[in-house]
């Protein structure tokens, strides 16, 4: 399909029996919050791989509600490396941890503080690529991320979405993550707006549910707890 269509996409599931869906987050967020995933058969699908963006664990928790017999689980790759660089074992079923799982074999991978990164060219393409490949060959890709104590893999967000408020960092992916966590949003985006005197501030445009009398106290103090 050239634009994705919910319905299109639940129909061809339940059509096609299909076992195995490769998603992005929006779609994960349809599938978690739209009532029209209700009419159709979905109980073929056994595994659902989330990648391309962090997936919080309330909304995986979600979406699991609607597909009963399917493992969630999420990756995390760049088309620049290997493709997929780590991922969450499915043999371990469905943990809505909010982790990208461990790396893949042959894959190494480093945590490095913003201020070490050592910017370097391609052939002939030194300003398109100069803060991407260093003198050792690590592709240096401003994702934000960590290593647990069992080595597996956690994508917060991308340092150059960060808003930095008031000497504080803050990742627009986990505040969206938990305003779709809430029952009456439907979806929201976080992006940020200069301000004199803190320097940038988040603000969040969120869709609720037709049915919802949600304000925006509400969402504010939602937040807040």
């Amino acid at each position: 399909m050239v634009k994705f269509n919910l319905e299109m996409f639940l129909r061809a599931v339940e059509k096609y029996r299909v076992t195995h869906l490769l998603v992005v987050p929006p779609i994960v967020l349809a599938l978690a919050k739209n009532s029209v995933v209700g009419k159709y058969d979905v109980l073929s699908v056994r595994q659902i791989a989330c990648g391309a963006a962090p997936l919080g664990k309330d909304l995986m928790a979600e979406c699991g509600k609607n597909f009963l017999q399917a493992v969630l689980i999420q990756d995390y790759g760049m088309t620049e490396t290997c493709g997929i660089v780590s991922i969450e074992n499915p043999r371990l079923g469905t943990r809505y941890s909010g982790l990208a799982g461990l790396l893949v074999p042959r894959v190494e991978s480093q945590i490095v503080g913003i201020d070490t990164l050592k910017p370097l060219r391609y052939f002939n393409k030194t300003e398109a690529t100069k803060h991407t490949l260093d003198e050792q060959g690590w592709i240096h890709n401003g994702d934000l991320g960590y290593f647990d104590e069992e080595e597996q893999l956690f994508i917060i967000d991308r340092h150059k979405e960060l808003i930095k408020c008031n000497g504080f960092q803050i990742a627009p992916a986990e505040l969206e993550g938990l305003l779709v966590s809430h029952p009456k949003i439907l979806d929201a985006v976080v992006f940020l707006l200069l301000d004199a005197e803190v320097g940038e501030v988040p603000v969040a445009n969120v869709i609720c549910s037709p049915t919802s009398s949600l304000t925006e106290e509400d969402v504010k103090k939602f937040i807040a707890d």
